[in-house]
């Protein structure tokens, strides 16, 4: 072997990892910003929009100044181990992250329904429809109810979406979205009265 043949045959060996490198170098930045944004994903691309739309709630959350937490916390009916409503999804969502959402969901529509009995708000089928009325008459904020009808299409995508599979992180994070409304909805109706 020669030293053209030789010097040829290490230009080839390498030419690939170089280049891969370069295009790696190159488009570090770009990578980098998309990065954050990559959770899971999973089934046409329902998983990973579920985890965007719930960070971008959580920014809406932020911005309406929702509580944090529910003091007591509020359930429909008894609850014979005294669990709060966070321990009550916690528990939830290992088994199933879509029963977590689903009661995280009925406990918002639920307070909601509370809530504008105690206003005097006529009651709907419609949680939306009483939401804005309870908007309309200053008792929920603009944000407040926004949040709720993206809550509520979420709830709706995790229930219904055939091949669709959720973690439990991301029940968890609809929970912690659905407590803050539950304390806003629960603000609302004691300063009312």
């Amino acid at each position: 072997m020669d030293i053209l043949t030789f010097i040829a045959n290490v230009i080839g060996s390498l030419a690939w990892p170089i280049t891969m490198l370069t295009a790696v170098i190159l488009l570090r930045k770009p990578i980098g910003k998309l990065l954050p944004l990559l959770r899971r994903a999973k089934y046409k691309d329902l998983d990973l929009e579920f985890g965007q739309k719930l960070e971008e709630l959580e920014q809406k959350a932020n911005r309406a100044s929702l509580p944090k937490s529910i003091e007591p916390p509020v359930w429909a009916g008894e609850n014979p181990d005294d669990w709060t409503f966070g321990d009550y999804i916690e528990r939830l969502a290992p088994i199933s992250p879509r029963v977590a959402i689903s009661e995280a969901w009925r406990h918002v529509e639920l307070a909601l329904k509370e809530a504008a009995k105690k206003l005097g708000i006529a009651e709907s089928r419609d949680t939306l429809q009483v939401a804005k009325a309870m908007q309309e008459s200053g008792m929920l904020s603009r944000d407040a109810v926004s949040l709720l009808a993206d809550l509520r299409g979420l709830r709706n995508r995790a229930v219904h979406a055939k091949e669709f599979d959720l973690d439990p992180d991301q029940a968890m994070e609809f929970a912690r979205l659905a407590e803050r409304l539950l304390a806003s909805i629960q603000v609302s109706g004691i300063e009312s009265k």
